[in-house]
């Protein structure tokens, strides 16, 4: 029965690997520092996210020049109708209008063929199709119909929705707004700009605080035309706040096989979640984590059970542990910040089982720019871990440098110096630990086109004056989602990671 239920796991993953390749961000670990460049991808990721669209750029043109206006003392009315046929009665303030309909409100518009409505009391009708778009938060691009909006309260419906909301793409049978948030019934959503998205969720209702969270319930996570998941309630961080994953990570890695990552979090109460990271290695079988965490401003404490893996492919049981960090917090205004933190817990390898004890602090200062494309960055920590297996102390000192050069759009690179007194041979655990003490690291990212971006990363152990290790690394983006090709040369290690575009 065992055997069985394993085989039904494993074909579960090929058709998943068949179907579902994408986005992966930071989903392959690095021991040569090339994750800084990882930077610079991330800022024209985010740059290529709050772009507008077109519409919503000659909106917030219109806005920015009504506001100038009014700055003038030109006193502007807060709202235009515009159309080929207009009725105001001016008593009542009932106004019919039709052809070409405009209705623009500061920084949102309404477009209609014909519209009825009140200027008194803000409401607005439409019977047919609307199109309505928003520039501040939310940012809305939409299409519906039987529209019912209210535009100094901001509350409505609309029926039988398409269209984007932020940079999602949404559809649904209803959409209600109100004041603080909006409501989706029936609906999709993806990020993924695909006539047949390659991933999306439905749910029965999607709740939509804007740049803040979304609550939804009855959900379904769909690859194609397939369901690999479901849930009662899902709720997700958006905007300046998004750090989750919904959809798994897939791929193939030299030491583990196939495997298929998911994560699941449930709010216990406020500020506290409990979690579990299901992680499937066809040679492995399952090294799942469990926890729970409570954070709250800078303090973030985390019970942890489960088996973790390090860059170094290095394995260790967890049974459990607790750790507490807390920052990063600027010190005033200076361009420096501090954190600290420890974990207590059980710690377990193939050979011994020891009580680790880890303390820490570290300061950092905000990136030295030398003119706009040259990028210093600097850290330190000091930490003290001790072992109840053989009595072990082991302290000291890391920091380390990295210098970081954007050359043009294309090409950057950098250099980096580390230093670390607590390495593997003074470690009672390798899991976690520098391979070495003095290391040099340099690379280079370079995007061939759109598509398509190559890094090579060294490690030079300047204590015995020999390259430890050299990684290379293809991403490709594949529409709405990216792979990760990973090739350790040192190591003959090869790692394939796709995961879905990061919410």
């Amino acid at each position: 029965m065992m055997m069985k239920n394993k085989m039904k796991v494993f074909s579960g993953i090929l058709a998943l690997l068949a179907i579902c390749p994408g986005y992966a961000a930071a989903g392959v670990g690095s021991d040569t520092g090339t994750e800084v460049l990882d930077y610079i991808e991330r800022q024209k990721q985010a740059e290529r996210e709050n772009s507008l669209d077109t519409e919503l750029v000659e909106l917030h043109r219109e806005a920015a020049a009504h506001q100038e206006r009014e700055a003038l003392g030109n006193k502007l009315p807060p709202v235009t109708f515009e159309g080929d046929d207009i009725v105001y009665d001016q008593k009542t303030g009932a106004v019919y209008a039709k052809g070409k309909v405009k209705i623009t409100r500061i920084e949102s518009r309404l477009l209609a063929d014909a519209i009825k409505g009140n200027t008194k009391t803000a409401d607005v009708y439409i019977d047919d199709k609307a199109h309505m778009l928003q520039v501040e938060q939310p940012r809305l691009v939409l299409d519906g119909y039987k529209t019912s909006y209210n535009y100094v309260k901001k509350t409505g419906t609309m029926e039988n929705v398409k269209g984007k909301l932020d940079q999602k793409y949404i559809k649904g049978e209803k959409l209600e707004f109100l004041p603080e948030h909006m409501v989706i019934y029936n609906g999709t959503m993806t990020k993924c700009s695909a006539k047949v998205p390659d991933y999306h969720i439905s749910a029965d209702k999607i709740e939509v605080w804007p740049d803040d969270h979304m609550v939804m319930y009855n959900v379904k996570f769909w690859v194609k035309n397939k369901v690999v998941a479901k849930k009662k309630r899902h709720e997700t961080e958006i905007g300046t706040n998004k750090k989750d994953k919904a959809f798994p990570r897939i791929g193939y890695h030299t030491d583990d096989g196939v495997y298929v990552k998911q994560n699941f979090e449930y709010p216990v109460q406020k500020n506290v979640n409990a979690y579990v990271d299901l992680n499937y290695y066809t040679k492995h079988d399952f090294k799942n984590v469990y926890g729970v965490n409570w954070n709250n401003g800078y303090n973030h404490f985390d019970l942890q059970y489960g088996s973790f893996e390090d860059d170094d492919d290095v394995w260790i049981k967890k049974e459990p542990t607790l750790t507490y960090r807390y920052g990063s917090r600027k010190i005033g205004s200076s361009p420096f910040s501090y954190y600290l933190g420890t974990e207590i817990g059980k710690w377990k390898d193939d050979s011994k089982s020891s009580w680790h004890k880890e303390y820490y602090v570290g300061l950092s200062r905000d990136p030295i720019d030398f003119g706009k494309t040259l990028h210093l960055y600097t850290g330190m920590e000091y930490s003290i871990t001790r072992e109840s297996y053989d009595d072990s102390e082991v302290k000291g000192l890391s920091y380390h440098a990295t210098l970081l050069k954007e050359v043009n759009d294309r090409l950057a690179v950098f250099t980096s110096y580390r230093y670390s007194q607590t390495t593997d041979d003074k470690s009672l655990f390798d899991y976690g630990s520098d391979d070495y003490a003095r290391k040099l690291e340099a690379g280079f990212s370079y995007r061939i086109n759109e598509r398509d971006r190559i890094v090579i990363g060294q490690s030079y152990d300047l204590e015995n004056n020999v390259t430890k290790d050299v990684d290379y690394y293809w991403y490709h983006d594949m529409h709405c989602v990216q792979m990760i090709l990973r090739y350790r040369d040192k190591r003959d290690d090869f790692q394939i990671h796709f995961e879905v575009a990061p919410w």
